[in-house]
């Protein structure tokens, strides 16, 4: 490594052959002043593009601001917002109306399901017929039937 960094410099004797002008700018390129102010243009050239970039982008959204407001007053405008509302949030405001539907019918379904099964309990000779016998068997029916239902509505959910 030694004899690649020897060669690779150049001697004082081959430094003063070389002409005035190829000095002068292998000195400036070697100041510290001559970095820093390299360094100053090219960070303003930075800035100076970022800034163009950051004015356009504004005046693209001040126009695109008045446009859709322009656009959102007419009945087009109107359809267009609805449709791109029902993309986004259809399945959403579907899933919770078809969800409403089923809740109901299944409470309704559940609640004369449980009224047989105690009318069941009740005629039944081998098992006692006292009332709280009757609520248990119910509330046991209705906590699987509520277990199987909410396991069902997650795998719908999540699928």
């Amino acid at each position: 490594m030694m004899c690649l960094f020897s060669f690779a410099q150049v001697s004082k004797s081959d430094y003063d052959k070389l002409p005035q002008e190829v000095k002068d700018q292998i000195s400036q390129s070697l100041s510290p002043e001559s970095q820093v102010e390299q360094k100053i243009k090219e960070t303003s050239a930075y800035v100076s593009i970022g800034h163009e970039i950051g004015l356009a982008v504004n005046e693209t959204l001040s126009a695109l601001k008045e446009t859709v407001i322009d656009v959102s007053e007419t009945r087009i405008g109107k359809i267009a917002i609805t449709i791109v509302i029902w993309k986004l949030l259809g399945e959403d405001i579907l899933g919770i109306i078809v969800g409403t539907v089923l809740l109901i019918t299944c409470i309704i379904f559940a609640s004369k399901y449980f009224k047989c099964i105690k009318l069941i309990v009740q005629k039944s000779d081998d098992v006692p017929k006292s009332e709280s016998d009757g609520w248990i068997l119910t509330a046991l029916a209705s906590f699987i039937l509520f277990v199987i239902l909410f396991t069902g509505s997650m795998v719908c959910y999540f699928s």
